[in-house]
């Protein structure tokens, strides 16, 4: 079976070299703070996802890295699954489970869909006063492929979300006093918003943890006018790279990412969160920088995963966890909802996911990169 693998071979020559200080959590995993219900305030998309899983003569897998059909040919489906997703939902779940008072800022259609989305989110208990039904779109879909190595590949139409408002009176009523913000990807229209967003937490004093979507990279001069007011800010590889297009420095080793990370800082957010899938997360806060590896498991999907780790490293910190235990913390959440063939299944509470590290042989080193 294929495990996940621990570095990219571009990176070996970096990460075994005396530089490089490996770190332990020692026992018992503690963190300075209490565990409690927090109020955390997520703010993006909310939507209907439909997992494909194909006929396994079917040899639309067959060639590494790509999914293949024939044009004009049928192609039969073992199995349709039909869950929530987004990446607002994803988040305000994941921190649900770990135990905070979570409220959804979000848009949904007016469908069986949305309405679906509201109950899920009331049944974990989570606030839905702040999701608004848009009676002119539909909620928004995606049609999930499958692949060998559990890297799907995502068909998708954001709907309602992609036409968000931010109505900041509506906040102050419901949650007026937020521990913590999680800004998800916005798309679409919803994007305008997003500096209306971070000026209103940051004026309010609150930690502001940004994951932005593509497009809101692509659009350069809006992005770098967010990133004063953010605390955290969270990309994955591919988003990395489309912003160090955009400076114009490389993109395709660890030191390039940490050069990175080191001019974004100059820009305004504190730590800097570079996720790199099977092959870990690089962090780079102040003259710090680390590398989390990843748990060694072998993934049944990779829906959800970025989201359960950015919630779960932001959670840890307003917990008073450390940057190297949050890291730590953040890479079992997403292994533990990774295993799991079902969407949310695998979401863990703080307290669990602490008793599992303390219990659990041969945790992934943290290496700490001079």
């Amino acid at each position: 079976m294929q495990k996940y693998h621990t570095w990219l071979i571009v990176f070996s020559s970096i990460l075994f070299s005396p530089c490089l200080k490996p770190t332990q959590v020692t026992q018992p995993f503690m963190g300075s703070g209490s565990i409690n219900a927090l109020p955390i305030l997520v703010i993006g998309g909310a939507m209907c996802d439909f997992f494909l899983e194909l006929d396994p003569t079917h040899d639309s897998l067959s060639n590494p890295g790509f999914i293949q059909f024939e044009e004009g040919k049928k192609i039969s489906l073992k199995q349709l699954q039909f869950h929530t997703g987004g990446g607002g939902l994803n988040a305000a779940l994941a921190l649900g489970a770990l135990g905070h008072h979570v409220a959804l800022y979000a848009q949904v259609g007016m469908d069986p869909s949305g309405e679906q989305i509201i109950q899920e989110l009331q049944n974990a208990h989570i606030q839905t006063d702040l999701i608004f039904f848009d009676q002119q779109h539909y909620t928004g879909t995606s049609f999930i492929l499958p692949s060998k190595d559990g890297n799907n590949t995502i068909l998708m139409n954001r709907g309602a979300s992609r036409h968000l408002i931010y109505q900041p009176d509506k906040v102050n009523e419901s949650l007026p006093s937020p521990s913590g913000m999680y800004l998800a990807p916005l798309s679409g229209n919803s994007m305008a918003c997003a500096l209306d967003i971070v000026r209103h937490a940051h004026e309010k004093q609150t930690p502001i943890l940004c994951n932005p979507s593509s497009a809101q990279i692509e659009d350069y001069s809006s992005f770098f006018s967010l990133l004063p007011f953010i605390t955290v800010l969270l990309l994955n590889e591919h988003e990395a790279e489309k912003l160090a297009l955009y400076l114009n420095i490389p993109s395709k080793t660890m030191h390039d990412q940490i050069a990175l990370a080191r001019i974004v800082q100059t820009y305004g957010p504190s730590i800097c969160l570079i996720t790199n899938g099977s092959r870990g997360a690089l962090c780079v806060h102040k003259d710090q920088v680390l590398f989390q590896d990843s748990f060694s498991i072998t993934p049944q999907k990779s829906v959800g995963a970025g989201d359960t780790f950015g919630s779960t490293f932001f959670s840890a910190l307003l917990h008073g966890f450390s940057i190297k235990q949050s890291l730590l913390l953040g890479a079992l959440h997403s292994a533990s909802i990774l295993s799991e063939k079902i969407p949310h299944h695998g979401l863990c509470s703080l307290d669990e996911l602490i008793i599992r590290l303390n219990t659990t042989s041969n945790l992934p080193q943290c290496y700490e990169i001079n």
